[in-house]
């Protein structure tokens, strides 16, 4: 694996978080078809092109901390510290796009927007943690191979 193959997987796991979730509270609770759900979401992503990049940049940081990690240690460390945060902020997304479909149900537009808005900024300190973890393993690596060395 290398930068490309976590750039995908975060590429996936940003459509999952944000197409899938969003669809689907469309669907569950706001009682859209499913081609109008998906129209709506591409739409919107469309129109609110910052915001759809704010929306996928922790995904990024994300593969390129999981590629860095692969590159001091191994494939299975830089996959699990990749995974984990990544399935937290998948689930952190539905609950996103979740709130805001029930929001709008009662009217509360700008609730509806932030319960999106925020989850770039709710993201970040997943981010900051994974890479500190990751900053901590890297050492942990170094200083293992440099005793088992016996330098």
């Amino acid at each position: 694996m290398n930068i490309r193959w976590f750039l995908a997987l975060a590429a996936v796991a940003f459509l999952i978080a944000t197409t899938g979730s969003d669809v689907f509270a469309r669907v569950t609770i706001g009682g859209e078809t499913l081609s109008k759900a998906l129209s709506q979401h591409f739409y919107w992503a469309g129109v609110q092109f910052i915001g759809t990049l704010m929306l996928l940049a922790p995904f990024g940081f994300l593969a390129v901390i999981a590629s860095w990690v692969q590159d001091r240690t191994n494939t299975w460390k830089a996959v699990a510290l990749f995974a984990v945060p990544t399935a937290y902020l998948v689930y952190s997304y539905f609950g996103g796009y979740q709130a805001s479909q029930l929001a709008m149900l009662d009217k509360r537009w700008t609730a509806a927007t932030l319960s999106i808005g925020f989850l770039p900024f709710a993201a970040a300190p997943v981010v900051l943690v994974t890479w500190l973890v990751a900053l901590i393993l890297v050492r942990l690596m170094r200083s293992n191979r440099s005793t088992a060395t016996g330098a």
